[in-house]
């Protein structure tokens, strides 16, 4: 790995841990399943692989059939893009789950439903969820463009920090971006809500219980609708009500406790 890689990945760890955030091993060595070739053979056994290298040009998956455009997934000097790489890894992960959910990007809204597509007869049902990125004073731009200093995750952590204990940092991160911000983007970013969302955890961590009491699956379970994950927005949206505090202090500390 790239030393400037290795560093980006050492401070979003330090993020994750202030934030209390689940590391899925974000330095560890985790090769994907499959190799390039194999992930292409695949993809040809199931008609689903347009190979020109042959003749000089790139690879496609193909799903034309379904009315989904070409979309290159390797050029024609053998460079795999991130839509390879991440087909190298699902595919021999999908099988084993009964649901998986993407979260990402609306801007790549075209390339998920090409993965949804390749993963579903795999046996998985696919959800698809796109996060909205959080527009500042009304515009959403690329980190190329600047104007994020102090609005970045360190940043955002150390002022936050600055007045509320590590516990209350981390559940009111979560009250702003998902109960606050929900997954689109029509609200652009406001210091003055994400310091009420901080200081409502505080409170609502004033009076949780000191550990998670047992039956919190059963309990998170209403919270579904047609699917076995968790909808975070509508758990967290639904337990925020005002004739709902004692159940929002304990359940949302009890997911907090037990992250």
């Amino acid at each position: 790995m790239h030393p400037a890689a290795t560093r980006v990945l050492e401070l979003w760890r330090e993020h994750y841990a202030r934030l209390g955030l689940y590391d899925p091993g974000l330095l560890a060595h985790q090769p994907p399943g499959l190799g390039l070739e194999e992930m292409l053979e695949h993809l040809r056994a199931r008609g689903l692989c347009l190979d020109h290298r042959g003749l000089g040009g790139p690879v496609y998956l193909d799903l034309t059939r379904h009315g989904l455009p070409l979309r290159q997934i390797v050029t024609a000097d053998g460079r795999p893009n991130y839509l390879a790489c991440a087909l190298r890894e699902l595919l021999p992960l999908a099988p084993r789950y009964d649901e998986v959910v993407f979260l990402y990007d609306p801007e790549l809204d075209p390339d998920y439903q090409l993965l949804a597509r390749v993963l579903a007869p795999l046996g998985p049902v696919v959800h698809r969820v796109p996060v909205g990125r959080v527009p500042v004073d009304g515009e959403i731009r690329s980190a190329r463009a600047g104007g994020w200093r102090g609005l970045d995750a360190a940043s955002l952590i150390e002022a936050a920090s600055a007045d509320h204990d590590e516990a209350a940092l981390r559940l009111g991160m979560r009250l702003y971006f998902i109960a606050t911000l929900g997954p689109g983007q029509g609200q652009s970013h406001r210091p003055d809500l994400l310091h009420q969302c901080l200081k409502r955890a505080g409170r609502l961590l004033a009076g949780a219980p000191a550990t998670a009491e047992p039956g919190l699956p059963e309990r998170l379970g209403v919270h579904r609708r047609d699917h076995a994950y968790v909808d975070p927005y509508r758990l967290t949206t639904s337990l925020l009500g005002r004739r709902r505090a004692a159940p929002a202090r304990d359940l949302l500390a009890e997911v907090f406790l037990c992250r």
